[in-house]
């Protein structure tokens, strides 16, 4: 039971990756960079602003995920600047 309950953790840690930046780009459009992370500590130090307040601890472990797509996506976004 105990390895069930890991390997759905993981699954849940892979699904939540990015999930900032990839959210931030969809809702948003791209040209701000690193908005993932950004929107990670403006929720963290807000939790008040948050949809789902039971989730923050999740924005902890997306931040490094966003970041790297942020990194990632850093080119395109300076192109796209507003």
């Amino acid at each position: 039971m105990l390895t069930v309950r890991i390997m759905l953790f993981c699954l849940l840690l892979v699904l939540t990756s990015g999930c900032a930046a990839i959210g931030t780009r969809a809702s948003k459009g791209a040209g701000r960079p690193y908005a993932g992370v950004r929107e990670d500590a403006h929720y963290l130090a807000h939790p008040s602003e948050a949809d789902y307040p039971a989730l923050q601890p999740l924005n902890v472990i997306d931040m490094p995920f966003s970041f790297v797509v942020d990194t990632l996506c850093l080119p395109y976004d300076l192109v796209e600047e507003k």
